[in-house]
């Protein structure tokens, strides 16, 4: 049995319908409401709020594989001797981190 976990949106109830895992009639197929019919599948519909945190969730992940090259590319050039560290800016940096933090505020 293969297992598509891309969810599908319904647009009119703005719902995502997912198919179940570890379902008690998985691989048997189920039954479509009210006809009868086996559909071969097993599927969740789970509501909005369920689909925009499966986004946020595929936006993090997103945003973690980015970092992760971003940290690639900084490890490349550290290990060649290639990375120049760009002194005012650190100390910028540094300062305005500690002003901030003096005040209660935060950079994030």
């Amino acid at each position: 049995m293969k297992i598509d976990s891309t969810p599908k949106t319904d647009p009119s109830s703005k719902a995502v319908t997912v198919p179940a895992q570890g379902s008690a009639t998985a691989g048997r197929g189920s039954r479509a409401a009210g006809t009868g019919a086996v559909t071969g599948k097993d599927q969740i519909t789970l509501s909005s709020t369920a689909a925009q945190l499966i986004e946020i969730a595929d936006a993090g992940k997103a945003a973690d594989e980015a970092h992760q090259a971003h940290v690639q590319r900084l490890a490349t050039l550290v290990g060649s001797g290639r990375y120049q560290v760009n002194p005012r800016a650190t100390a910028d940096a540094m300062l305005r981190d500690h002003l901030l933090a003096s005040t209660g505020t935060t950079t994030e």
